[in-house]
């Protein structure tokens, strides 16, 4: 089976991501061996740091495991910096607990709490520092029409356009729309921009997606009324490995790759 560009891009980011997390979180170690008083049966420094590796690595492999389940990770947070800066700060936190805790119950007596906690802030603002640097970044990039996410449209109504203007005034999150779709071509692309085309009928959509490299989907249509239809675009989805997002008023409806999220106040 092929594997995409953005998949090969995904997986090349997310290794750069954790190589320079480990550094940072291996710099705010030496400070913090640097930092605090060594242990009264430790005469150098580098016995310090050797004495507390076990919690060096089991911080790291726990920070990992909260930052996948955090999803800090992509580089496609849709979130605000502040709500980002929580869970960065939430992940830390869960992380220097838990090395505490298995450091005192499993491996070393008389963990020193001078040292934690200048691990744990100096790991705090080093992380912090480093992904709201790279998240700002991003977005900087983005605003220059790089790095951007491919989107097709499929419906034209209220919805359509309330997504269309969150896309166009967030420029930092990366949204390219290459057109839409609808099943009534006489609508026009009326609350539209011009440079929006309509680019066929639901019958066209496998053949748009690969034709014009969309990256995701986002439907507006009503739901009971062309339930079918959205059943095969789904299905046109998912045969291209790409994300299918349903706009709702109410609730969520997930199909293909689909996940519960907000742009502003659209759910998608």
């Amino acid at each position: 089976m092929a594997i995409s560009s953005r998949s090969r891009q995904s997986g090349a980011t997310l290794a750069v991501l954790v190589l320079l997390d480990v550094a940072c979180i291996g710099a705010a170690f030496g400070i913090a061996v640097a930092a605090t008083e060594p242990l009264p049966r430790f005469d150098r420094p580098i016995e310090q740091a050797v004495y507390y590796l076990p919690c060096l690595i089991i911080f790291v492999a726990v920070w990992l495991f909260t930052s996948l389940d955090e999803q800090l990770f992509g580089t496609w947070g849709d979130e605000t910096l502040s709500d980002y800066s929580f869970h960065v700060t939430k992940a830390v936190a869960e992380a220097l607990v838990v090395s505490t805790v298995v450091m005192a119950l499993f491996t070393r007596p008389g963990v020193q709490l001078e040292f934690l906690l200048t691990f744990g802030l100096a790991t705090l603002g080093s992380i912090l520092a480093f992904r709201l640097a790279t998240r700002l970044v991003v977005w900087a990039v983005r605003r220059q029409g790089l790095d951007s996410r491919r989107v097709l449209l499929i419906g034209l109504n209220d919805r359509t356009e309330r997504v269309m203007n969150v896309m166009r005034t967030r420029r930092h999150l990366g949204y390219e729309v290459v057109g839409y779709v609808d099943p009534s071509p006489e609508r026009g692309n009326t609350g539209l921009p011009s440079s929006v085309p309509r680019l066929g009928g639901i019958d066209d959509v496998s053949e748009v997606i690969g034709s014009h490299r969309v990256g995701e989907v986002y439907v507006t249509l009503p739901i009971r009324t062309y339930y079918s239809d959205i059943e095969t675009i789904s299905n046109a989805c998912a045969a291209r490995r790409i994300p299918l997002r349903l706009v709702a008023e109410l609730f969520p409806l997930k199909v293909a790759s689909n996940e519960l999220m907000y742009v502003d106040d659209v759910a998608l």
